[in-house]
């Protein structure tokens, strides 16, 4: 049976990243308190940099116990650090150039090693630095999604071959893109206490309700389904457009 969903939507796509701001601090409080750290899976992509931009305001800043957060980055495309189309240089700029608390740990895909020397570094850090049960993956606390209007989510595209991998991450060749990509798989999304879709705009509406009406069950982001049976959706009202429901209050 599919898990359910919680959608979160907002008329626009500014509330839409105040409004998941205030959810990702509220996850990190609470696993702060309970387990003594918060650790985060980040997502590339322009929505995501307004709501990283956001987060290293003054105010915002103030809210999260950033000597307590681990960040890790979901995908990488596999170029240097500093090109303009890294994930990291993205976050750097957004984000962590701007903290004035040092962070526990910072997560990056190390892309200028060989793919099988970066691999094991992340393997390693997920190791060190998140908890695991046995014969599972790491778990997140939060893991922030994007989704493509094919249904991709992190670097995780229909048809591929990684999308049955038990590993943690993996090296992907992504043929439509012509680029080769580092990613979480599957096994580490779906270990996580929580994911959330960060989706805008009226090109991702009809992958949306497809999505969470279950009429694409084999799509990347159709296979994400988190421990805790719930994947949170945060959605304007463009994105939202083919959906029948709507977050009572929203």
């Amino acid at each position: 049976m599919p898990n359910p969903v919680v959608i979160h939507q907002y008329a626009t796509s500014t509330a839409v990243v105040e409004q998941l701001a205030a959810w990702i601090v509220e996850q990190a409080n609470q696993a702060i308190a309970q387990r003594g750290y918060f650790r985060w899976a980040l997502s590339g992509g322009s929505t995501p940099q307004q709501l990283y931009s956001l987060m290293s305001s003054d105010s915002w800043q103030r809210k999260l116990p950033w000597n307590r957060t681990a960040l890790f980055f979901g995908d990488e495309r596999d170029v240097p650090p500093t090109h303009l189309q890294s994930n990291y240089r993205m976050v750097n700029y957004a984000l962590l150039s701007s903290l004035r608390m040092p962070l526990w740990v910072v997560g990056r895909w190390r892309t200028e090693a060989s793919p099988e020397e970066s691999l094991a570094l992340m393997e390693n850090q997920l190791q060190q630095y998140l908890p695991r049960t046995p014969g599972q993956a790491p778990e997140f606390d939060v893991v922030l999604l994007g989704l493509g209007t094919e249904g991709h989510t992190a670097s995780l595209f229909p048809q591929s071959a990684v999308l049955a991998s038990e590993r943690w991450v993996e090296h992907v060749f992504v043929p439509s893109q012509a680029m080769w990509r580092y990613t979480i798989t599957l096994n580490t999304i779906n270990q996580a206490r929580h994911c959330a879709f960060l989706v805008t705009g009226p090109s991702k509406a009809e992958i949306v309700r497809d999505i969470i009406d279950r009429q694409a069950p084999n799509l990347p982001a159709s296979l994400v389904e988190p421990r805790d049976g719930q994947v949170h959706w945060f959605l304007d009202d463009a994105s939202a457009t083919h959906l029948n429901v709507r977050e009572a209050g929203s």
